[in-house]
Formats: C-alpha cells, structure tokens, sequence
C-alpha cells in the first residue's frame, strides 16, 4: 500500500527535503504586500527577512486556503497513493488541522486519509515528519507508526532563544501578560532580556525563562534539556535556521557533550515560522534517533 506523507509548511523542513521524499505541503499563509501569500511558494525568504523585524507590526497570519487542501489531496489521489497520512499542526497555535479535517471529509470515500494531531510546530512537528518518513520507507504501517510517535511525544523537544520580546509581542500570538514576570516588569532593561520559548502541547508556544544575552540564553536552556530530556537513549539534532545561525556548531558541540547525538540536520524555518518566534531567533531541536 502506496502511503502519500502530508505536512504543514510549520515543519520546517525545506522545501528541497519535501520535494525529494515526495511530501505533501499545506501552506499556511501570511498577509504580505496587501494580499495573503503561501508560505513557501509564495514568499521570497530572504526578502522577507529584511524586511520583518522593520515592521511595527508583523502580518497577519492565516490557515492554508481550503483549494490548496483541496489540491495536495487530489494530487495524492492522481499519482496512485493508495493513503494519505497528515502530520498536522498543534491546535493550540492554528485551526488549520482542523481545517484540514473538514477537507478530508469530502474524500473520504475516494482515499483513505489518516490525520495525527502533532501536538507541535516547527521542528518538533517536523520531527515527527522525519521519523514517520523513515519508518514507512522501513515498511512500517500507519497504525504502527502513530503508535511509535505517541510514544515519543515527550521525548521530543523544541528550545527557541528569541532576538526580544518586542518580536514575539508584534505577532499577535503571544500576550505580554504572560511574558513579563512581576520582576522586570517596570524595568526598561527588560527589553534586553532574551526569552526562552518551546513549543508544548498543553499551550502551544510558551515563555519558559529569560536571559540577559544569547549566550546566557543558551546556557539556561542546556540545563532545561539536560533536566527534562533522558540521558539513556539517541537523538537527532535539528537546527532550523531563523536570522542567526551563528551559534549552531556551539550548540552542536555542547549537546554532543551532554546527549548521545546520531544526527544532525539544518533546515530553513519558513517564513510563518519565523512571523512566529521573531527575526534572529535561534531554534533547534532533539528528536529520538531511529
């Protein structure tokens, strides 16, 4: 049985990694230049880079439009997949699962269409796309496969080391309430402050702690991992690059040093990504290594 693997862009996998295992992408989109663009197809990367962190505010964001759902579905159907399995987004950051669960009602008498509500975004999600990749290419069904990842929901983590808060405040998502500890609330300092964000399945994407600096930042979220991580078995490291990759080999080093690293992986986080953790984030990853 032909099983077509099926993704948000918010994987961040790259657009050269879905193209070559043949994954499907639903893109969400994001209102740019006065008109809602696709994610990947639509919008220059680097170009909206630049020009992000000049805005005042960020744009809005949207979930994936319901043709494009549409499409990615009848495409699997025409190339012969005989399945569609979709890794979706967390709920607690997006509809779009929803969304695409509403979709995927129309054809159900035409393909049988499995849907997994991830719990994530980013790499996190994307790193259940990875390792269900590996296991259908192992001959592993889809029953089997979700079974491996709930398994391995908790063994998974996303660390995201933002430039400031006035770059997760220009969002929307993210209300400065729940930002600003009653410690530096008052303080003009506070904007020099770096927060330390993950992506968790209770509440989606979340303040965890702060730092004065990326480097003390850093060393924060190590003692996070080393904490909360199992020491006893193998990972995958994913770096997903958002405006500051400059730290990655340090971050490399250092968790080789604390964890048993198999392998390491550098993705560009797409653009509704990047909308999301802010311009100069630094974000990577550990996933169990199957």
């Amino acid at each position: 049985m032909r099983v077509k693997l099926i993704t948000d862009s918010t994987s961040c996998l790259g657009k050269e990694f879905y193209e070559q295992e043949d994954i499907g992408i639903i893109e969400s989109l994001l209102r740019f230049d006065g008109e809602y663009k696709k994610d990947i197809s639509d919008i220059e990367r680097s170009d909206f880079l630049n020009r992000l962190n000049k805005m005042d505010l960020y744009p809005y964001s949207a979930h994936a439009d319901f043709q494009d759902i549409t499409k990615v579905i009848e495409n699997a159907i025409s190339d012969g997949y005989d399945e569609i399995f979709y890794i979706g987004v967390s709920n607690k950051i997006t509809s779009q699962y929803e969304i695409v669960e509403f979709v995927s009602q129309e054809y159900k008498e035409k393909i049988k269409i499995t849907l997994f509500q991830s719990g994530y975004m980013g790499s996190s999600q994307g790193g259940m796309v990875l390792i269900a990749n590996k296991m259908l290419k192992n001959g592993k069904n889809v029953d089997e496969i979700i079974e491996i990842l709930e398994a391995n929901k908790d063994k998974i983590k996303t660390i995201i080391i933002s430039e400031s808060f006035k770059s997760l405040f220009k969002t929307g998502k993210v209300r400065r309430k729940s930002m600003i500890s009653t410690s530096v609330k008052y303080l003009e300092k506070f904007w020099l402050y770096k927060p330390i964000t993950e992506i968790n399945q209770e509440e989606g994407l979340v303040n965890i702690d702060k730092a004065r600096g990326k480097r003390f930042a850093l060393k924060k979220a190590f003692k996070i991992l080393s904490r909360e991580l199992s020491h006893e078995i193998e990972y995958d490291l994913i770096f997903s690059k958002a405006g500051c990759n400059k730290y990655f080999s340090k971050i490399e080093k250092k968790m080789k040093k604390i964890f048993r690293i198999k392998e390491v992986h550098f993705w560009e986080a797409s653009p509704v990504v990047i909308w999301a953790i802010g311009v100069k984030s630094i974000k990577f990853t550990l996933i169990p290594h199957f």
